[in-house]
C-alpha cells in the first residue's frame, strides 16, 4: 500500500514537471521570437538614423554655401 501511494506521489510530481517544462519551452519561444523582433527593429532604427544623419548634413550644408555665398558677394 505505502508503495503504490508513493509511485502516485512520483507520477504527480512528475505530472507537473512535464508541465513546468512546456510552459518553460513556451517561454523560451517567446523570448525567441522578441529577441528576433528586436533586432528588426534596431536594423530599421540604425537605417533610419542614417537616412536622417544624411538629410541634415545636406541641410547644413546648404545653408553654409548660401552663408559663404553672400560673405562673398559683399
Amino acid at each position: 500500500m505505502a508503495m503504490q501511494q508513493m509511485e502516485q506521489r512520483v507520477s504527480r510530481l512528475e505530472g507537473a514537471y512535464e508541465q513546468v517544462n512546456e510552459r518553460l519551452n513556451d517561454l523560451t519561444q517567446a523570448v525567441t521570437s522578441l529577441r528576433g523582433d528586436f533586432n528588426s527593429l534596431r536594423t530599421e532604427l540604425s537605417s533610419f538614423r542614417n537616412a536622417v544623419f544624411i538629410a541634415l548634413s545636406g541641410m547644413w550644408l546648404s545653408v553654409m554655401g548660401a552663408v559663404v555665398g553672400l560673405y562673398l558677394t559683399r
